[in-house]
């Protein structure tokens, strides 16, 4: 499945056209702040998801929205799924794979393994790792959930 296109649509090469993105001065407060405003909010497709989250932490950080194109499309786990593979759907916003996981950064979008019955994308705050979880954030030191893929944000 090569699932629905996200932002500004691929390139002849399959990869997203969009100018670099570079993180706004304030960064790591509006991350911080993002981060504390869905500490207690439960999981819910299409609003609170895992996808989404990250997208929401990129647009904090950025003032980028990647997900736009997505927001209030789908609203159940099988609707998500038709835009395809979580790593396919990164891929195609724009964002460069970082060489090694393990060197994921502060405010990098990150690639989870599976918790509960899937994986998950996720932001790295530097040790720690946070994704939505059922009824709140869930955070995950990344020596005992090491991330799989990262993006590099900005």
């Amino acid at each position: 499945m090569t699932g629905k296109p996200l932002t500004l649509g691929p390139s002849p090469r399959g990869r997203v056209r969009q100018p670099p993105i570079e993180r706004l001065l304030d960064w790591e407060q509006r991350l911080y702040q993002f981060i504390e405003g869905r500490r207690l909010r439960p999981f819910a497709w299409g609003r609170h998801d895992c996808a989404l989250f990250a997208a929401d932490a990129v647009q904090q950080m950025t003032g980028v929205d990647l997900a736009a194109e997505v927001r209030g499309q789908y609203h159940t786990a099988k609707a998500a799924r038709d835009y395809g593979d979580l790593a396919d759907v990164m891929d195609r916003t724009g964002l460069p794979r970082k060489p090694h996981p393990g060197l994921a950064a502060r405010g990098d979008v990150v690639l989870l393994p599976a918790r509960y019955p899937r994986r998950a994308l996720g932001i790295c705050l530097g040790g720690v790792c946070v994704a939505p979880g059922r009824m709140h954030l869930e955070f995950f030191p990344a020596d005992q959930a090491p991330p799989l893929i990262a993006w590099r944000v900005g």
